[in-house]
């Protein structure tokens, strides 16, 4: 009778341990997948901000001192600022990786509005480096 109670004991002992060991797996795995899913959208980010800021460089180089040369104030008209966008936005999304658009899409970014941001905020550097060095980049 003894060793029957030890024995019952013993396998409902050992079915909670496997019980607790799979709910523990279960978490582990879905902490994992969380993890690796937001290192992989970091990841496209990151590699979207460089397609950016590339593009940004090479169109300041190009275009941008032509655009502003010509123009009676020295400055970029609306047109140019606008035209400039869609330029931006068409060259960031062919160059762009497609796993990395499509990670970016599955997380809900809103790409073109992301492009833009990037590009704002590096313009804006480039801005203050010109004005705090006297250079262009």
């Amino acid at each position: 009778m003894r060793e029957a109670m030890i024995q019952v004991v013993t396998e409902v002992m050992f079915t909670t341990l496997m019980a607790v060991i799979a709910v523990l797996f279960a978490y582990l795995s879905k902490l994992f997948a969380k993890s690796k899913r937001l290192e992989h959208i970091a990841l496209a980010m990151n590699e979207l901000e460089g397609v950016v800021t590339n593009i940004v460089g090479d169109l300041q180089q190009t275009v941008v001192d032509g655009l502003k040369e010509a123009s009676e104030d020295g400055k970029l008209s609306k047109n140019d600022i606008e035209w400039l966008g869609k330029q931006l936005i068409e060259k960031a999304t062919k160059q762009i990786s497609v796993p990395a658009a499509e990670t970016l899409v599955a997380a809900g970014v809103d790409i073109e509005g992301m492009i833009h941001s990037i590009a704002e905020a590096w313009i804006a550097e480039i801005k203050r480096d010109e004005a705090n060095y006297g250079d262009k980049h």
